[in-house]
């Protein structure tokens, strides 16, 4: 799907507050929003297992400790260094991504699982195949299937499954009568887009995706994330774009205030699709509904996604 500037562009009607934020306050509310759907999770609802609401309620805390991880390298590290946590926001729209697509259909829970396993499970052959004279490696590779074997039962891999993974990677030919069965593919954010129905939560998906493949410069090590380094270290031999007493600003224009918004809005945003499978869960809707006042107030981003989706999600009650 090919998504523009035009294709997705969200018209502001009114300008934000820039005022400075309260990130501590911030950082409760996203912590509240999430423990609220985790508690929300453990609640029998239409479709899931309980082992699909674990695995979702696990990304939901992932996505808990990464926040903490992007606030502990923008206060503690140097500047130049805490650039990467640009790549850790990327991860939090990735999540978004993900659960959006888990909330359509519960066969995506499974499908990221069986995905996940069955490149465990290629790494697994590759040592095995590479390591195969080195004596070392036995103790590790019963130690590895153990792991592997306890994965696969968890995910629910079938022996055809397996079977076949042994015929796509090795050439192993499956034993008489039995039936090839692939392992899908989880897809990528670009691709999860097309299979959500038309409507605000595809625009809204369409809209953060020019974000995440900004940040994805952060993680394939294209010339932004050099500049920026070289911008914030004093020893990289980059040019002085920016002037001594401009650098604590810009540093916080380009690096702390993409880093923390990006991972609050998709922590928040993520909490607030959950309502979508607890309608009637008030603790839940209590959480996204404080925690969108900031978003659309001083978050232009926020805003579009507020815009496109969420007012209808929360709209009668915000």
């Amino acid at each position: 799907m090919k998504i523009t500037v035009a294709s997705c562009a969200f018209k502001q009607a009114t300008d934000i507050d820039v005022e400075k934020v309260d990130s501590v306050e911030l950082d409760s509310l996203a912590k509240t929003c999430i423990s609220r759907a985790i508690d929300a999770l453990k609640a029998p609802t239409a479709r899931y297992s309980e082992k699909d609401r674990f695995h979702m309620s696990r990304i939901f805390s992932d996505m808990k400790m990464t926040h903490h991880t992007i606030r502990f390298l923008l206060e503690k590290v140097e500047p130049s260094e805490s650039v990467v946590s640009l790549v850790l926001a990327r991860l939090q729209l990735e999540a978004l991504y993900a659960l959006c697509l888990m909330f359509e259909e519960a066969c995506y829970v499974t499908r990221y699982l069986q995905d996940n396993w069955r490149k465990i499970y290629v790494a697994q052959l590759f040592r095995r195949v590479e390591c195969a004279g080195i004596e070392r490696y036995d103790e590790y590779e019963r130690f590895s299937e153990v792991w592997v074997r306890a994965l696969r039962d968890d995910c629910g891999i079938t022996e055809e499954q397996q079977r076949t993974v042994d015929l796509e990677e090795l050439g192993t030919a499956l034993p008489l009568g039995m039936l090839a069965v692939p392992i899908e593919g989880f897809p990528t954010p670009g691709r999860i887009i097309g299979k959500i129905p038309r409507g605000g939560k595809r625009k809204m998906l369409m809209r953060l995706y020019p974000e995440y493949q900004h940040l994805s410069s952060f993680a394939h090590g294209l010339a932004e994330a050099s500049l920026l380094r070289g911008m914030f270290d004093q020893h990289s031999g980059w040019p002085q774009i920016v002037t001594s007493g401009k650098k604590e600003e810009t540093f916080h224009k380009l690096v702390v205030g993409p880093a923390f918004s990006t991972s609050y809005l998709g922590i928040v945003q993520s909490c607030t699709e959950l309502t979508t499978l607890y309608p009637n869960d008030l603790e839940l809707f209590a959480g996204v509904t404080a925690a969108w006042d900031y978003l659309t107030r001083g978050h232009l981003i926020g805003k579009a996604v507020w815009g496109l989706r969420t007012k209808d999600l929360l709209g009668a009650v915000v």
